[in-house]
């Protein structure tokens, strides 16, 4: 019986148990609670409390650093755990259990009382939604109003003119002259002028495709003062003239973007020859005008 009863005393005072304290029960929202978690006789301990963050409208604000306390020969372990909750109501700190140890401390609950804010100096109550009266400001309507109308002149005055806008040929005198004796005589003075020789080969490599391109929208309704060189090389692709004479005004075109935009000085036999070539095409051009327009009287 004697060595029963020691080993009965033995097992108990071997035996783990946990516990768990609050400092208070109650507290207002947002203040805090002290809640001490211990594992008693923790000889092998496997694991310890598992507290998420928040649970039930309860959050943890801080956990301390498990304690080790040495009672003699038994090694206790404690911590401490700041919790709070920002919601009034009544409130469980579920279950909490340690693995390996087969005790388990029952929920907790904490009381969240509301902050009474009413006699405080600076409280003012909520009060009901007061309708308010939607008044128009005039002033602000009338200037946007304003600027919008000014906006829209502006726009139709702009389209108006972008509209009306013709290529810069629409408005060259000719008087009696056809468009190829116009284009004649121009060249006839470009070539007399010999703007090249005075070191002004831009200069004259820009009356030359003005003169063309003048030329066409004259004789033929070409929309080339407003197009790109290679749109309009794409364009005269499909005129029915001689292959060579076509070969040749291109290489002008090209020759004379390449004055223009690249600042290239051409031989002086190529400038002398550039007028020629730019009358051989528009000569062509003429021809081939008129051959279509006996047809086309003929037919009638």
């Amino acid at each position: 019986m004697l060595v029963t009863v020691c080993s009965v005393f033995t097992l108990f005072a071997s035996a783990q148990s946990i516990k768990a304290s609050m400092d208070r029960e109650k507290i207002l929202i947002g203040e805090q609670i002290q809640l001490k978690l211990t594992v008693e006789n923790a000889k092998g301990l496997k694991g310890w409390f598992n507290l998420p963050d928040s649970v039930n409208h309860i959050e943890v604000v801080e956990r301390q650093k498990i304690d080790t306390i040495q009672v003699g020969s038994i090694t206790n372990y404690q911590q401490t755990i700041s919790i709070t909750s920002f919601d009034s109501g009544q409130w469980q700190i579920p279950a909490l259990s340690v693995p390996g140890v087969g005790q388990k401390i029952p929920p907790l609950t904490i009381y969240v009382l509301p902050v009474d804010v009413s006699q405080m100096k600076d409280y003012h109550d909520i009060k009901d939604i007061v309708e308010v009266k939607t008044e128009i400001n005039w002033l602000i309507v009338g200037i946007i109003a304003f600027l919008t109308l000014a906006a829209l002149i502006a726009l139709f005055i702009l389209f108006k003119k972008m509209k009306a806008k013709v290529p810069a040929a629409a408005a060259i005198k000719v008087g009696n002259l056809s468009p190829l004796a116009w284009a004649m005589q121009e060249l006839d003075k470009l070539k007399q002028e010999a703007l090249y020789q005075s070191n002004h080969v831009k200069q004259h490599y820009d009356r030359l495709t003005d003169i063309a391109r003048n030329y066409f929208v004259l004789q033929m309704q070409h929309p080339s003062m407003h197009i790109t060189t290679d749109e309009w090389m794409i364009r005269l692709q499909a005129l029915p003239v001689e292959s060579s004479t076509k070969t040749s005004f291109f290489q002008l075109l090209r020759l004379s973007d390449t004055v223009k935009f690249a600042k290239y000085l051409p031989p002086a036999e190529e400038n002398e020859r550039s007028i020629d070539t730019a009358k051989e095409m528009l000569q062509h051009v003429n021809a081939l005008q008129q051959q279509i327009q006996s047809s086309s009287n003929y037919n009638r």
